[in-house]
């Protein structure tokens, strides 16, 4: 099924399409660099050596949402002619957002266990506060709603008004995949394990129709697997009470960049991929 059997918005031009995508992805990749240069020398200024200012956290999430914002909002008014609803935001709907927040914690369980059992995870009790945990889920809560409106939203929306599905869910896991390539640690299998989760999210938003869900899996991932296991988040560690350390060969952890990095993370991508491409579920909220 391709997105245009079930909008009634205008299908742009080719042209459009790559005009859309090329101002799109420009200015947001300009904000994603003034992130990341914050977002290191808040590691490089960080009391604990091993995680980032939450407040640090915080500052970047805004960025990523106010460039998502900024760079989408004016090229779906001007140049598709299309509304918001089109590719997919429908405010902050919470069931949908609250099952993929569910899940996500499922599948670090998964990977937790995993992880135990190719060779182990221990943890190191770190120095933290409580306003700075505050600070650091809403910005993590910010950079998710922030990507997801330009991936799953944008990027797949106006992919799909062109070409199948299929297509759209490649291509924009590409692009995601490749935005991170900016990020400590990058590696191919790290690039590979953040293809997948990509897929995974671009599944989630075709089935679902909307971005509530992808939304809600991006935050609880992070959230997951940066504050409450204490493991880098693509590379990047947080200041969390903990930090944690997976043993084991690092095709297997991830090393450095974290999980998604090592086949831990993608066999329960792969398999959480496998059950969205079927079709539709009772743990899926629809539109």
């Amino acid at each position: 099924m391709t997105l245009v059997k079930y909008i009634s918005d205008p299908i742009p031009s080719f042209r459009r399409v790559i005009g859309g995508l090329v101002l799109q992805g420009g200015v947001f990749v300009f904000v994603s660099f003034l992130g990341m240069g914050i977002w290191l020398t808040g590691m490089s200024l960080s009391q604990n050596a091993q995680g980032v200012l939450a407040d640090v956290v915080l500052i970047n999430g805004l960025l990523v949402a106010i460039a998502a914002w900024a760079s989408v909002a004016p090229t779906l008014r001007f140049l598709f002619g299309w509304s918001w609803n089109h590719i997919g935001w429908q405010g902050w709907r919470m069931r949908p957002f609250l099952q993929a927040v569910f899940s996500a914690s499922l599948a670090w369980l998964g990977i937790a266990s995993l992880l135990s059992l190719g060779g182990g995870l221990t943890w190191i009790r770190a120095e933290t506060r409580g306003s700075g945990l505050l600070n650091a889920v809403v910005g993590l809560l910010f950079g998710a709603w922030g990507e997801e409106v330009v991936f799953r939203g944008f990027w797949f929306s106006v992919l799909a008004s062109r070409l199948s599905s299929p297509w759209a869910i490649l291509i924009s896991a590409l692009a995601f995949a490749l935005l991170h390539s900016l990020n400590p640690g990058w590696s191919l299998p790290a690039g590979f394990g953040v293809f997948l989760a990509g897929v995974v999210l671009a599944l989630a938003r075709h089935r679902t129709r909307g971005l509530a869900w992808p939304i809600g899996f991006h935050w609880g991932w992070n959230v997951m697997q940066g504050l409450v296991l204490g493991l880098p988040v693509s590379g990047l560690p947080l200041q969390a009470p903990w930090q944690g350390i997976a043993h084991g060969p690092t095709w297997w952890t991830g090393g450095p960049f974290g999980p998604e990095a090592g086949m831990a993370s993608w066999l329960v991508l792969g398999a959480l991929g496998l059950f969205l491409a079927k079709g539709k579920h009772p743990w899926l909220s629809y539109s």
